[in-house]
């Protein structure tokens, strides 16, 4: 009778050590799968803040324009018909129209260190009324980098475009 319990106990012991082996196993698995979704949450979080940033760039460059247009300050402006917003040479050729906003203007100290390119605007006349005006203003997220001087002045990352129009009385 004692030889059969020993070798039950013995084939028991290998039962224990696969079922160890196996748990270990999917012990693993999930943690690897969860690693992977957490990379995934924060590459989606990344891509989220980029574009809020460029939003907050393109808000603050339309503000200043209109704000520029309402009170007759310095941002020049397009005498076109109001179709220069809409050509790529206007805004990315060497010799740009565009007003680009200087940092000391956001009147934000901390800008300069979250963007490299600044933000930038274009107002045009709407013909044949000299009081109607489409303002266009694009904000770059902070991987974009400054246009160096004769370089094509087309970004390569996060772009965000806004528009208005106004009408003075």
């Amino acid at each position: 009778m004692k030889q059969h319990k020993n070798s039950k106990r013995e084939s028991e012991q290998g039962v224990v050590l696969v079922i160890t082996l196996i748990t270990l196993l999917l012990i693993a698995l999930l943690a690897a799968s969860g690693m992977r979704n957490a990379g995934s949450a924060e590459q989606v979080l990344g891509s989220v803040r980029t574009t809020v940033l460029a939003r907050e760039a393109a808000e603050a460059a339309l503000r200043f324009c209109e704000e520029s247009v309402e009170n007759g300050g310095s941002v020049p402006i397009l005498n076109t018909g109001a179709t220069e917003w809409k050509n790529t040479k206007t805004w990315d050729g060497a010799d740009s129209a565009v007003f680009v906003l200087p940092v000391a203007l956001l009147n934000e100290a901390d800008l300069a260190e979250t963007y490299r390119r600044m933000p930038e605007c274009l107002v045009e006349m709407i013909p044949p009324t000299t009081l109607t005006y489409i303002i266009t203003a694009r904000g770059f997220g902070p991987e974009v980098q400054a246009v160096v001087t004769g370089e094509s002045r087309r970004p390569d990352g996060t772009e965000v475009w806004l528009q208005s129009h106004i009408e003075l009385e």
